[in-house]
């Protein structure tokens, strides 16, 4: 029988703790940030799968890396992830900029995904403490299609209660 392969990573940082977070998570640390790539690094290596059919990337915050931690981050589920059918990472447009979007492409974390063509990959951005413009969310969406040859769309979640969310 054939065993399906699906990987989550946990990043566990975020610029700033939201009331309605349930999951693992603690305020960004560049050192608890690099003894966290390196525990990642071994958690990996250890894996007894080499090629996973869905990667996702979540937290806390996977963008809050800066770019050099994110590369780093990238660069070790790369290998993994050439058979992917769908690769996925959270991203909060409040800490992405062209040059995180660029690695996320060069290391194809960005929109993989083997549906047809007309199915278009949808991000979910959660609305929660600090919250953005919708002009800037469409804005950034726009930058990510243009400079890195992506077809994202957007939808926007308002957190509820006990964390949960509904769409608006």
């Amino acid at each position: 029988m054939m065993m399906n392969k699906h990987l989550y990573v946990h990043v566990p940082f975020c610029d700033s703790i939201c009331g309605y977070c349930d999951f693992a998570h603690t305020i960004v640390n560049r050192d608890l940030i690099s003894k966290y790539l390196e525990r990642i690094k071994e958690d990996l290596n250890d894996l007894p799968f080499s090629n996973f059919e869905t990667i996702y990337i979540g937290g806390g915050t996977p963008s809050c890396l800066n770019s050099g931690e994110l590369e780093c981050l990238l660069s070790m589920i790369y290998p993994l992830s050439k058979g992917a059918i769908e690769y996925t990472i959270e991203v909060n447009p409040e800490n992405v900029d062209e040059t995180k979007i660029q690695i996320m492409k060069k290391l194809q974390a960005l929109n993989k995904r083997t549906a047809p063509k007309s199915v278009m990959p949808e991000k979910i951005i959660q609305f929660g403490e600090g919250n953005f413009l919708r002009a800037f969310v469409d804005y950034w969406f726009d930058m990510s299609n243009e400079k890195a040859g992506w077809n994202g769309k957007v939808a926007l979640v308002q957190p509820i209660a006990q964390g949960l969310t509904k769409m608006v």
